[in-house]
């Protein structure tokens, strides 16, 4: 009861036991002949032995015929090995037992459980088996859950190295360039900064004729206000004459005065007609000058145009230039791998030829052998009537000859059957003869020292 109350794990039923054994320990053919009558009410040593043996097998991938054998180093000081299998098999199967169940919280264990096992401790062992089964199953689905989750994440490591490999490799090829290209890189480099410095060049230049320009169109204002200034002078005479020929008095000295007058404002007028005349055409060739300047600013704002559209064309041209590096670089590129596939199938095609060749001397070679292997058939073959007429007649002696030799087998196979049922008889009776010789012994020893208990009591002084 003490022990039965420190159990760490239930107590199954045999029906329990009897259907999780035929189902899950046992194989097909052994299930089928295993029933709960092997385990209640008298428990079968055989049942029982093959059980455990089952469960190690299950557990630790031991195989019975593991079991039946014995070391080598033991066998050099047998005589007969022969008679020591079963007893090493139960042996053997009692120590690896002895191993396998404290892992099943079951300590006590002993030899007489595997030859002659009781109910109870028969049950209560089965059951430690069967509560360690349940808790392993869980267990080993788990670890194998994880150790294919290992593997794919080994899979998946060893691919993402691969492709860091190869991409570290790619980047060095990358970064890596070209004797030819860094040529041709150096030359775009110092015509682009030709290019520049003429660019700057003519920037300026632009910027003084800009300026230039500027100077003469505010010389070109202050000359025509010069002009509307006159214009405005000139209508401001005509009207002044208008209002002094409306102001004319009638009286002839009045008029010699007046008439005077006009004289010397004609002169003064005709003075300052020729004058203006000489300043209009003075600002008629001014003004054909200036237009001749229009003209040449027009020009020069064309020739502007036409620059500003060439470094329009310019800046186009550097990027189309830029765009047809980066494309070579790219054909270059595309160019090195295409090299590199061809020396690739090269070194295939070289390779195809060489097996080619090999497999046309093999063939060469087959064919030869097979000739001479058809000729030499054939030479058999026309040999082969008389071979077959001494073949039947050997098969006919071999056959009369293994018919008394089969009789003898079934007699040795017959004789040795019977040979180990009375071993095992034999062996039953030694083990229950031993059991009573034990008790009887132990009789007889507690006989003994009762006998020496009382003859010490006898001997004492009253």
């Amino acid at each position: 009861m003490a022990a039965a109350e420190q159990l760490t794990f239930p107590t199954y039923k045999t029906e329990q036991l009897a259907h999780f054994f035929r189902t899950e320990v046992l194989l097909e053919q052994e299930g089928k002949h295993f029933s709960k009558s092997d385990l209640h009410p008298a428990v079968k040593p055989e049942t029982v032995q093959m059980l455990y043996m089952r469960t190690l097998q299950h557990v630790f991938r031991i195989n019975p015929e593991c079991l039946h054998m014995i070391p080598i180093n033991l066998t050099e000081d047998i005589e007969i090995p022969a008679f020591h299998e079963a007893a090493t098999a139960i042996l053997r199967l009692y120590h690896r037992m002895r191993l396998f169940l404290p892992t099943c919280l079951v300590y006590d264990f002993n030899l007489s459980d595997l030859l002659s096992p009781k109910t109870k401790k028969t049950a209560l062992i089965l059951s430690g088996i069967m509560n360690y089964l349940h808790f392993r199953k869980p267990r080993v689905d788990f670890v194998r859950e994880h150790d294919g989750k290992l593997r794919a994440d080994k899979d998946r490591f060893q691919g993402l190295t691969r492709g860091v490999k190869d991409a570290e490799r790619k980047l060095v090829i990358l970064k890596t360039i070209p004797p030819e290209q860094q040529a041709e890189a150096k030359e775009l480099k110092s015509a682009l900064t030709e290019q520049h410095s003429t660019n700057a060049h003519t920037y300026k230049q632009v910027n003084a004729v800009k300026d230039s320009v500027a100077e003469w169109k505010s010389k070109r204002a202050e000359r025509t206000q010069a002009l509307t200034k006159l214009k405005v002078a000139v209508s401001t005479r005509y009207e002044d004459n208008a209002a002094i020929q409306s102001q004319i008095l009638e009286s002839p000295e009045e008029l010699k005065l007046e008439m005077d007058k006009m004289k010397q404002t004609v002169k003064s007028i005709k003075a300052a007609t020729v004058t203006s005349d000489e300043f209009v055409v003075e600002l008629q060739s001014k003004a054909q000058i200036l237009d001749h300047g229009d003209s040449e600013v027009q020009l020069i704002c064309s020739l502007l145009q036409d620059l500003h559209t060439g470094l329009e064309t310019g800046k186009q041209d550097v990027l189309e230039v830029d765009k047809r590096v980066s494309e070579l670089e790219r054909q270059q590129k595309a160019m090195k791998s295409l090299a590199t596939e061809m020396d690739r199938e090269k070194r295939s095609d070289a390779m195809k030829l060489d097996k080619l060749s090999k497999q046309r001397l093999r063939r060469k070679n087959m064919r030869e052998t097979a000739e001479c292997h058809i000729q030499s058939v054939m030479k058999k073959c026309d040999l082969y009537p008389e071979k077959q007429e001494e073949m039947d007649d050997y098969i006919r002696t071999i056959n009369n000859e293994m018919q008394p030799l089969k009789a003898k087998i079934q007699i040795m196979v017959d004789t040795c059957s019977n040979g180990t049922r009375k071993a095992q008889d034999v062996y039953v009776r030694l083990s229950a003869a031993l059991d009573r010789l034990h008790k009887s012994i132990e009789a007889s020893q507690d006989e003994i020292h009762l006998t020496l208990q009382g003859q010490g009591k006898q001997g004492q002084p009253r």
